[in-house]
């Protein structure tokens, strides 16, 4: 492997100062698969996106996605991450297929389901709550990005009184083209606003009157956990299941890849932007008394096929006619401004 870097990478007397990646040859190989990758990461899911999740089993992990994705612009804008609530998974689930059988997208339905219909059904009580739409996608990114440039769904996803939410998903075929549409939903429950209240005032009641009594308040401890023994040889065995769960994380991992093609592809393209770039470095500096102007224009060539799909996946994604609604209500169902 290091003889084989130093050949491709590093000029030297062996390779005539020539590094063997910036060959022509080399150069032209490496331009084929970088759009081999193009056409698979990115051309064919914009093609049919609905076709390639449903293929690669993807449509499972595409609400677990777009819920992190809402809680890191939740953390950067330094706000507690929310908890993902079954209830409002299943609110979400529900919102989704109804919009992708009745081909519709709004958030009151043609049949006037309004969207806290949708939490009452899936019982769940509430607060505060509120809905983000998103429709017809080719990148589970791009529909955050779509809120997070939109002040009122920004408003709905850093809003500092929701606490849980759920993400549910529906493929349907809305003006004409089947597409995927997403619901996110957040809440904050109103059985758990009462309980902080009834847990803080019983606890203030309770210290009073211990306080009275006793003049402390004692707490009783609890008789130290034993520590687990050691057994002989114990970190040789290993789980028979070990590599089955390694597997199940790497086919995660690609599913949720997928579920961000033109992310996944970008990361394809710095990488070899990355390797191309370093390798003009050494060409150029480690030996820069020999200089060899068709190994540069090689590199540069491969590095503007680079940009260039960079720019028009770039492009492609943010002409696509994706549409996005927001609503906020509260206990009383009054739509928030």
């Amino acid at each position: 492997m290091k003889k084989w870097l130093k050949k491709h990478f590093i000029p030297h007397e062996g390779n005539g100062h020539r590094p063997h990646i910036l060959h022509r040859k080399n150069a032209a190989q490496l331009i084929g698969v970088i759009l081999f990758f193009e056409l698979i990461l990115f051309v064919l899911p914009g093609l049919n996106f609905v076709s390639f999740l449903q293929t690669l089993n993807v449509t499972a992990v595409l609400p677990g996605v777009l819920s992190a994705l809402t809680n890191a612009e939740r953390l950067e804008n330094n706000l507690p991450e929310l908890r993902e609530n079954p209830l409002l998974d299943e609110a979400a689930r529900l919102k989704a297929e109804d919009m992708a059988r009745n081909a519709y997208f709004a958030h009151t339905s043609p049949e006037g389901k309004t969207p806290w219909y949708w939490f009452q059904k899936a019982g769940y009580s509430y607060v505060y709550a509120g809905e983000n739409l998103a429709v017809n996608f080719i990148d589970s990114a791009d529909v955050t990005e779509a809120w997070m440039n939109s002040p009122t769904h920004r408003a709905n996803i850093i809003k500092g009184a929701y606490t849980e939410m759920g993400t549910g998903i529906a493929t349907g075929v809305y003006k004409g083209n089947q597409t995927v549409f997403v619901a996110q939903v957040y809440g904050r429950p109103a059985v758990v606003a009462a309980a902080e209240r009834s847990i803080s005032k019983s606890s203030d009641e309770s210290m009073l009157s211990s306080a009275s009594e006793h003049g402390q308040i004692s707490l009783n401890n609890a008789p130290p956990s034993p520590e687990p023994a050691n057994v002989l040889g114990e970190a040789q065995v290993k789980s028979p299941s070990t590599n089955r769960v390694t597997q199940n994380a790497v086919k995660e991992f690609f599913k949720e890849a997928a579920a961000s093609p033109r992310q996944a592809t970008d990361a394809m393209l710095y990488s070899v932007l990355g390797i191309i770039t370093l390798a003009l470095l050494f060409n150029i500096f480690i030996k820069i008394k020999h200089q060899h102007p068709d190994l540069i224009l090689n590199g540069a060539v491969v590095m503007a096929v680079i940009l260039a799909l960079h720019i028009t996946n770039g492009y492609v994604s943010q002409t696509r006619a994706l549409e996005t609604s927001f609503i906020a209500f509260d206990a009383d169902n009054r739509v928030q401004e």
